[in-house]
């Protein structure tokens, strides 16, 4: 069972791109000052694949995304120069692909060594009022494997596959694998969810900013197997080969 701190929001959402369903337009906000603001000069990011209309709550799918740096538009613009202050200069170090190719503390787990200190995928259960945000107050909760949550908890909860909170409640920031980090470029990990209506964000934590780009999905049971598991079908198509 995965037991992960997470994110809750509870929040009104009207104003979240994906909310809208926009699955293009990425909203960002600052590390240090807590601050909404525009995708910042030169830097983008975007699903790589459109996620699936359904996804099945029976099989993985690889989610795609990309965070990318322009050089020459970013470091050169002032906004960009006074929200990095100081660390300008060492952001542009740690993101300069070429030269952390041999980044030993970034690769064995030392996040201030990376440029990407966090890159993941998470999932709320979609429902009035639900952002699915990751830049809100902890709230410390955990959550089963199968996608459930206490919700909007004030302190620590835990909540298992065997006791699973009803939907109503489920407005927690579920992360099923682990954060990656790196260099700006191509990320990909597993989504699975248990059926119905959800909101997945792929997020980032990038020098002095974070970012994320949603979409609204619903996932999907399997269709049960016919009856002895055999496809009719299929077993008329072997008897008339065989004849």
């Amino acid at each position: 069972m995965f037991i992960i701190a997470l994110l809750a929001s509870c929040a009104a959402a009207a104003s979240t791109p994906w909310m809208l369903g926009d699955e293009t337009t990425v909203a960002c906000y600052t590390l240090d000052t807590q601050e909404d603001i525009p995708m910042p000069a030169g830097l983008d990011m975007q699903w790589l694949l459109p996620l699936p209309a359904a996804l099945s709550s029976a099989e993985p799918f690889v989610a795609e995304y990309v965070v990318t740096v322009d050089d020459a538009v970013f470091w050169s613009d002032a906004g960009n120069a006074a929200q990095l202050g100081a660390e300008r200069e060492r952001w542009r170090r740690l993101c300069n692909a070429s030269a952390t190719a041999n980044n030993t503390g970034c690769a064995g787990g030392d996040t201030a060594s990376c440029c990407v200190f966090h890159a993941n995928l998470h999932s709320c259960r979609q429902s009035t009022g639900s952002a699915c945000e990751p830049w809100v107050a902890p709230r410390n909760a955990t959550v089963g494997d199968d996608g459930t949550s206490s919700g909007c908890a004030t302190g620590n909860t835990t909540t298992t596959a065997a006791t699973p909170a009803p939907e109503s409640q489920t407005q927690v920031l579920v992360t099923h694998t682990a954060a990656l980090t790196g260099v700006p470029g191509a990320f990909a990990q597993p989504l699975r969810l248990p059926s119905g209506s959800w909101v997945t964000i792929a997020h980032v934590k990038i020098m002095n900013f974070q970012c994320a780009v949603g979409a609204l999905r619903r996932s999907v049971d399997p269709e049960p197997a016919a009856a002895g598991g055999t496809d009719s079908a299929a077993v008329a198509g072997i008897a008339a080969g065989a004849s």
